[in-house]
């Protein structure tokens, strides 16, 4: 069989004892200080280098907008109420205005500027700022946004990846061991430090390349995972690994699916009670053979996904299946904090109240049951990603061509607006069918199908969804009344009868061979799209009597907008 190598992540189950459960908590809770600490040096460095080129640029004489990074912003100062009519109700200063910070400073007079909302800048006839109310800022009053940093950052230098400015700041030789942050820092292994700048630089790398949102600082109760980017510390050894600061460690099949071949980075992550471990490496791959097949896939919330051939994967509901004992567990949390808390009522309103937890509550068996919770949750997500990944592979080695059906899954599963009272609007039906949708993971099995085809590389392509399950696959017509039933299709106009997913998959797949990303309709709701109708179907219908279609003019109206997708395929059918 012929293999490549490629890089592959792959993970294992892990057993940790008591002591090494300890450690681990330790280190996942003190790392959210390094993750905290780096972020806000990062947006300080930022700020800061920011400032420097709105103090080095000219201020008001030849001023161009486009030198400075920061905007210019009206700021209204709201004083009291007029009682004089030489006094001033409102006053108008214009200031700088960061993205991220609200600050300014007084240029040549004494007024203690109060803290108001942030508007557009006003500008005069002209069209120009007015020069005279336009300000320079520093960090506004009562509520500074930081006091420090005016001064230089800690942090040296902001690339675009920030990795080995953060490794250098949190060396252990520039932090005093006797302040509090310095024994957190010298508490910690040196190897999980450095994979917790590695995955702070790659999410800043990441949101400034507009991959991802901006990264967010860690609450209380969020634990960083463990990681490792460099294999030096680790051995390999049988089924077992030695870890910096754990020791060795008991891993499941890790002889049989990874051997001693070197892996980098290393990751120990927690998923409710279980510990797992993600090596990543160059690994032999079978070579997915080249089958000139084409495939449409139509996904739903009965069936994952229908192909044109007729093959159906199953949803198999992993999260409908956990329900009850997911309510179970959530119905003994409330309970557990409903008989340790006490009412606090609300002195306007006597009706209203809020619980506070008792000081002396220890709270071991509301964790347990919290823990439980948080072990289903994983499990029911793994089995999902299993099942997923499972499919997905079979769908790649089948087809060199795959066109899916462009769901927008967060429109489709948008909630119905509750309606007036006495009124029914299916919103419990609503409810449940996004339910199901998002039980299937729609978008997690096409990201997947995306990935594995992109690496194989096949082509994968997305169509318009616009009344695909409506339009007869042999005459074109589409209409609302073919849907019989859920499952059942039959065409009103030449009686063609089929599965409805399999006819809705068929239009799916043509509509990539023929690189439509939308269907068109005439006024009678018969299809506009040249070729659409096969030879064998059009001697069919002339058999019957009814016109062939794909001359009249298209609907411009009913038809919509067109799909941002763009089909740019030379492919040929099967």
């Amino acid at each position: 069989m012929n293999t490549i190598t490629k890089v592959r992540k792959i993970e294992f189950k892990v057993t940790l004892d008591a002591q090494q459960r300890q450690v681990f908590e330790h280190h996942s809770r003190d790392l959210r200080f390094i993750w905290n600490t780096g972020l806000a040096c990062i947006q300080w460095r930022e700020w800061w280098e920011k400032w420097q080129q709105v103090l080095e640029s000219p201020d008001r004489v030849g001023y161009e907008p486009e030198t400075v990074p920061i905007n210019w912003a009206c700021n209204i100062v709201k004083s009291p109420k007029k009682k004089k009519k030489d006094e001033e109700s409102e006053k108008k200063v214009y200031a700088l205005a960061c993205d991220r910070v609200q600050y300014r400073l007084e240029k040549t007079t004494n007024l203690e500027l109060g803290t108001g909302e942030w508007t557009e800048p006003r500008k005069d006839r002209n069209g120009k700022i007015d020069e005279d109310h336009c300000w320079v800022a520093y960090p506004c009053k009562p509520e500074p946004v930081r006091e420090h940093w005016t001064e230089e950052p800690r942090l040296l230098l902001l690339m675009k990846n920030p990795y080995m400015a953060l490794r250098t700041m949190f060396a252990k030789k520039n932090w005093d061991p006797e302040t509090v942050e310095g024994k957190i820092i010298h508490g910690l292994n040196t190897a999980w430090v450095a994979g917790e700048c590695k995955a702070l630089g790659d999410a800043w790398s990441s949101y400034k390349s507009g991959v991802r949102k901006r990264p967010r600082f860690k609450k209380r109760h969020d634990r960083s995972n463990l990681i490792n980017p460099s294999s030096k510390q680790a051995k390999f050894s049988g089924n077992s690994l030695t870890l910096p600061g754990l020791g060795r460690v008991t891993v499941k099949g890790l002889q049989q699916r990874w051997g001693e071949k070197p892996a980098c980075p290393i990751a120990l992550i927690k998923e409710g009670d279980e510990f797992y471990l993600q090596l990543t490496g160059e690994l032999e791959i079978p070579v997915v053979r080249s089958n000139k097949v084409t495939i449409g896939i139509d996904p739903g919330s009965v069936r994952l996904a229908t192909t044109d051939n007729g093959a159906v994967i199953e949803a198999h509901k992993f999260g409908k299946q956990m329900t009850r004992r997911q309510k179970k567990l959530q119905a003994s949390i409330n309970r557990k904090l409903r008989l340790n808390s006490d009412r606090v009522y609300d002195e306007s309103d006597s009706s209203r109240f809020y619980l506070k937890p008792r000081k002396n509550w220890k709270r071991k068996n509301l964790q347990k049951v919290r823990t439980k919770l948080q072990k289903l949750s994983a499990k029911t997500a793994r089995q999902r990603r299993a099942y997923n990944h499972f499919h997905s592979t079979r769908i790649v080695q089948s087809a060199d061509v795959i066109i899916m059906e462009g769901l927008e899954l967060k429109n489709v599963t948008r909630a119905v607006k509750k309606g007036k009272s006495g009124e029914h609007n299916k919103r419990k039906a609503k409810a449940g069918l996004n339910r199901s949708l998002l039980d299937n993971a729609i978008g997690q099995f096409y990201g997947m199908i995306e990935q594995k085809a992109k690496d194989a590389g096949k082509v994968t392509a997305r169509v318009n969804p616009f009344r695909t399950s409506m339009t007869c696959n042999k005459c074109g017509f589409s209409d609302a009344k073919n849907r019989k039933t859920q499952a059942g299709f039959h065409c009103q106009k030449c009686g063609h009868s089929d599965n409805a997913d399999r006819n809705a998959a068929l239009n799916i797949k043509r509509m990539g061979v023929l690189g439509v990303t939308k269907l068109t309709f005439d006024n009678d709701w018969n299809i506009t799209v040249p070729g659409w109708i096969e030879p064998g179907d059009l001697v069919a219908l002339h058999s019957k009597g009814l016109k062939p279609v794909g001359t009249a003019k298209k609907r411009s109206k009913r038809a919509g907008k067109e799909h941002p997708s763009q089909l740019a395929l030379e492919i040929g059918s099967q």
